[in-house]
């Protein structure tokens, strides 16, 4: 490998930087003489930029999106290096470092978009790779990197710009792309940055975060939450989505100036149909370890697509980035609106360079630059009315925010922004009543949901539970066939369940079965009726629970007469990701008077399976049948963190066969005994049923550096937010 010959922190002053805004003047533009669409698109930036043609470099490589590591050297990195000096647009010092007079570098379409991971010589032995030390790259942050003669390659370098305000000036060059699914995408992005700049980037702002708090992936909702303040501040109307699920498809996104998202493979929801358009100068970025594998299509990632339906900027990781490697939105967000070019926010805001970012969109845009009508949103009366009702509101200033919404009547985001304000100044009673009306005046099944939860949400935080449960089931009822009614539905339940008023849940419960027979969540509302005795039929799977009279012994040895007996389950299986996981999971359980007791199989796979990281086994159990109040079991194969409720006694052996001299790993079991006094605060009746699932996880690598996670479990219901982990009924037996 190439190692560093100098630390990258010593170029943050290595030139005199630029004190005036940013223009063509500091651009360089890269386009590629094989492609004449590259050369095509680098010509019209140049005209509407006025980039000077001496800073146009054109060099000669493969067109396609991937280039090998030395023919990026010796094609792409190298002659503009060169380049650089030879124009009198850089210095080269005798340590071979450049300083740079320039401060852009725009790649167009038909330049390479990622450097490949070289495994040429590599033996075979030493694959895959370690993931945090891959050569692979995105070419622009490689190229970010010019001014150095060389620098370390196996693995990222930490970005000495981002949260380093003083780093004002800096030899790192602010690259950016012009690419997309078709040339004249690519073409177009330099005109709707001009067109935003001239007449104002306004409308609505859209983030869907994942609703975490705790783990290691929380920095991704950190991130996104905070633009949604940033955008909130600076007058944007915003709306914060923390479900776990990314946007549905008919969740209305009208008037979308940004949006941030996270997290699906392929892009899904509003932008996903034909109707969906971007505001002219969008702002566009969903994180996904793949969002930019593939740019110059809408099959694959989602920059191809964001770019597709109007984006003007937007941002992607080519090959697995890791969290902390991509963007930080709100830093991003914060120095666009500070007025910050695009491409330099998103250099910025990124805290890895010499890695897996690319930017694509005109990296000079700077729709909030002072003197710009973009920074005052001067686009017509409506949208200066928006942004005053939601600053006013942010200042506490209600009575202003009042007025303006009162100029617009009954428009549905005046009364939302409306309503807004008074649950912000407390005014309870006020706001419920602008709820109802807002859920009166739209067509969507979205917003409508969306108000009645508000109405609901606000008797919960008065502590009225009565008033809220009746609020959510009147939601419900309203569309009771929505899927994005089925939060409603689940607090009026739990609301129900707590108030003991057993007819309400009842109704709630026949309603879910009724409305969502093919849904799992149907399936489950239909069991939970049979669990009460008012349906004949469970379409959910059941397991026996029988009482002992002498309990096995928890040795990790399976030889108890009892174990073959119990009843239990065989060779289920669910999967997730790509690749099919053939193995099976066994577990059988019986009870004593005071306690469960488990047995569980994981077979590996007869020794020939891929190699399992992070294998486990979890088991969640519920007395009251709702994966909220459930208990959840883990305990892992090797390395990681067991979750016991206390009094748990348990233990676990690998199964091992000898063949000849050859030793096979089949799997492993576990023997476990469950005190009831650690799941709930009664014994189980004879007849009484619970929730329950049982679930073996594990990741599997795939060539050269993926992580697929998989499962297999008994009763895994993916879309049902009342029983998440608990699919299935254990039911306790003379």
């Amino acid at each position: 490998m190439i190692s560093r010959i100098i630390p990258l922190c010593a170029l943050c002053f290595l030139c005199a930087g630029i004190a005036r805004a940013a223009d063509g003047r500091d651009v360089v533009i890269l386009v590629n003489t094989a492609s004449p669409h590259s050369v095509e698109i680098g010509a019209h930036y140049a005209k509407l930029r006025n980039v000077p043609d001496k800073n146009i470099c054109r060099i000669a490589c493969t067109t396609s999106e991937a280039i090998s590591r030395k023919s990026f050297d010796e094609k792409i990195r190298g002659p503009l290096r060169s380049w650089l000096v030879e124009k009198g647009l850089a210095e080269k010092n005798p340590d071979g470092v450049l300083s740079l007079k320039v401060a852009y570098l725009v790649s167009t379409y038909g330049v390479p978009l990622k450097v490949r991971e070289d495994y040429a010589d590599a033996p075979l032995k030493e694959l895959p790779r370690d993931p945090l030390r891959v050569t692979a790259a995105a070419v622009d942050s490689e190229l970010s990197l010019l001014a150095l003669p060389k620098h370390r390659l196996d693995g990222s370098l930490a970005n000495p710009l981002y949260g380093n305000a003083k780093a004002k000036t800096s030899a790192v060059l602010f690259t950016a792309r012009l690419d997309g699914p078709t040339p004249e995408i690519a073409k177009g992005l330099v005109d709707a940055a001009i067109k935003a700049e001239a007449n104002g980037l306004d409308g609505i702002a859209y983030i869907d975060a994942l609703g975490l708090t705790k783990g290691t992936y929380k920095l991704g909702d950190k991130w996104l939450l905070a633009v949604g303040g940033i955008l909130k501040n600076a007058g944007f109307f915003t709306r914060v989505d923390r479900a776990a699920a990314t946007f549905h498809a008919d969740v209305p996104m009208p008037h979308a100036a940004f949006y941030f998202g996270w997290y699906s493979a392929t892009v899904s929801g509003p932008m996903a149909r034909d109707d969906f358009r971007f505001v002219p100068g969008a702002v566009a970025y969903h994180l996904h370890s793949a969002s930019a594998a593939r740019v110059r299509t809408t099959r694959i990632g989602w920059v191809g697509s964001l770019l597709d339906k109007g984006a003007a900027v937007t941002m992607g990781a080519v090959f697995e980035p890791y969290l902390n490697g991509t963007v930080d939105t709100g830093e991003f967000t914060r120095l666009l609106l500070a007025g910050k070019t695009f491409a330099e926010s998103a250099h910025r805001a990124t805290p890895k360079t010499s890695w897996m970012m690319t930017f694509i969109g005109d990296p000079l845009y700077a729709p909030f630059r002072a003197g710009r009508r973009g920074a005052a949103m001067a686009g017509g009366r409506f949208w200066r009315d928006v942004r005053e009702a939601v600053l006013a509101t942010e200042k506490g200033d209600i009575a202003r925010a009042m007025a303006v919404c009162a100029k617009h009547g009954s428009e549905p985001i005046f009364v939302e922004l409306a309503a807004l304000a008074q649950s912000r100044a407390g005014h309870a009673d006020a706001a419920r009543e602008l709820w109802l009306k807002l859920a009166g005046l739209v067509k969507d099944d979205y917003s409508a949901v969306l108000a009645h939860g508000h109405i609901g949400d606000s008797f919960v935080a008065s502590a009225k539970p009565k008033q809220a449960m009746e609020a959510y089931i009147r939601g419900a009822a309203a569309r009771p066939r929505s899927p994005h009614a089925l939060p409603l539905y689940r607090n009026g339940l739990r609301l129900a369940r707590s108030l003991k008023k057993s007819e309400q849940e009842a109704g709630l419960w026949t309603a879910l079965a009724d409305n969502f027979p093919s849904k799992p969540i149907g399936r489950f509302a239909a069991g939970e009726l049979w669990a009460r005795g008012l349906r004949k039929k469970c379409s959910q799977p059941t397991l026996p629970v029988k009482l002992v009279a002498k309990a096995p012994v928890i040795d990790g040895v399976p030889d108890d007469p009892m174990w073959k007996d119990a009843a239990g389950i065989d060779a289920f299986l669910h999967h997730g990701g790509p690749q099919v996981v053939v193995p099976k999971l066994r577990v059988r359980i019986v009870r004593d008077a005071a306690a469960l007791y488990l047995l569980a199989e994981m077979n590996s796979g007869a020794g020939g399976g891929p190699a399992a990281h992070d294998e486990s086994f979890e088991m969640m159990l519920s007395p009251a049948r709702d994966a909220v109040e459930a208990v959840r079991i883990a305990i892992p194969r090797r390395a990681g963190r067991t979750v016991l409720p206390k009094g748990i006694t348990w233990r676990k052996r690998e199964l091992l066969v000898k063949s000849g001299r050859r030793v096979r790993n089949l799997g492993w079991l576990i023997e476990m005994k469950i005190p009831f006094a650690a799941l709930g605060p009664e014994l189980p009746a004879a007849d009484s049923i619970w929730a329950a699932n049982f679930v073996e996880r594990n990741s599997v690598p795939q060539f050269p550096f993926q992580i697929i996670p998989s499962f297999r479990s008994w009763a895994k219901c993916d879309d049902d937010p009342l029983a998440a982990d608990c699919g299935g009924y254990l039911v306790f037996d003379e």
